[in-house]
């Protein structure tokens, strides 16, 4: 879902101290900001969703860089820098499908381009689905490509993904009207050597008169 992606970007990629430094890194390779990255790709995967379905217009589905930014307020510039990082265009294509990658049936390429930069300031989507993973799930990658220090970028990231969804259990916990759920965050134990999981949600259940623990 794109909504839970941009989300999650928000959450993590946009918030979390830990990445701050690879954020940077991105930013210096590609020399756009990660924030106007994401808010372009998302808008512009909001602005193919309100085309997505019956009667269909082709011209709905050409993406123009001017149009967009008049319509958001999003410079031209930057759109266009936004767009060319994951867009290709005929002689790219080209070569992609002359490559090892295509005869092995790898498409991680339209995984990181799936625009096709078909005419001066004018794209068109190879996939929707594709597209909409470049907020998060592809963006993942995109950071870490980008890191110097890959390893220590994997350690953080897991931290960061860590604090999201704990946060998101821990409200899930304090807002429950169905149930009295209790919220068990990650503690010491055996002499403060070992640690126990991320957390825990415990429930007593008045029936059976039973205390479950879930992990």
């Amino acid at each position: 879902n794109p909504v839970f992606q941009f989300y999650r970007t928000l959450k993590i990629f946009l918030s979390s101290d830990k990445l701050k430094k690879y954020v940077y890194d991105f930013e210096q390779k590609n020399r756009v900001s990660l924030k106007e990255f994401v808010f372009i790709c998302h808008a512009i995967n909001a602005q193919y969703s309100q085309h997505n379905h019956w009667p269909f217009n082709a011209d709905n589905w050409i993406f123009n860089v001017q149009k967009f930014s008049n319509l958001t307020g999003f410079k031209a510039d930057t759109v266009e820098a936004v767009v060319n990082l994951i867009s290709f265009d005929q002689s790219i294509g080209k070569e992609f499908a002359f490559s090892t990658d295509f005869k092995t049936h790898n498409f991680n390429f339209f995984a990181n381009k799936p625009f096709f930069h078909f005419d001066s300031n004018k794209y068109i989507p190879v996939d929707g689905k594709i597209s909409q993973n470049l907020i998060f799930n592809n963006l993942y990658y995109r950071v870490k490509n980008a890191s110097t220090d890959k390893i220590d970028f994997m350690r953080d990231f897991g931290l960061a993904f860590e604090w999201y969804i704990t946060n998101l259990i821990k409200y899930a916990c304090d807002n429950s009207q169905t149930f009295k759920y209790k919220y068990i965050p990650e503690f010491k134990f055996d002499n403060s050597t070992k640690h126990s999981s991320d957390c825990y949600i415990s429930f007593h259940d008045t029936k059976i008169n039973t205390q479950i623990i879930l992990v």
